[in-house]
């Protein structure tokens, strides 16, 4: 009796452990499909909207202390940005380059 259920009792476990993949999971989007090129003026006619980037930037930093090992500085500078002027054009002149906002994951750039 046991025989016969011990290959249903490995099953359900296995399916036990599985972990939902709908839950903050970070997808990989694949490689980009050329390098990134730097750019003099950023184009752009969406309008922006920073008044949450505060609260963002300080709810990583505080609930990933690994991402916030990484990156705290850059959100720091990212956050005087949105607080001074939030123009794509004036990122640098915050220490920021734009291609560290293009979202590769695990990429080097």
């Amino acid at each position: 009796m046991i025989k016969q259920f011990t290959p249903l009792a490995c099953v359900a476990m296995l399916f036990g452990c599985a972990q939902p993949t709908e839950r903050a999971q970070q997808y990989l989007d694949g490689e980009f499909s050329k390098p990134l090129n730097q750019v003099e003026v950023i184009e752009t006619n969406v309008p922006t909207d920073f008044t949450k980037f505060n609260s963002q930037a300080d709810e990583v930093i505080t609930r990933s202390p690994s991402m916030a090992a990484v990156y705290e500085p850059l959100y720091r500078q990212l956050s005087d940005w949105a607080m001074q002027s939030g123009d794509p054009n004036e990122l640098a002149s915050y220490g920021v380059q734009a291609a560290q906002l293009a979202g590769g994951d695990s990429k080097v750039m």
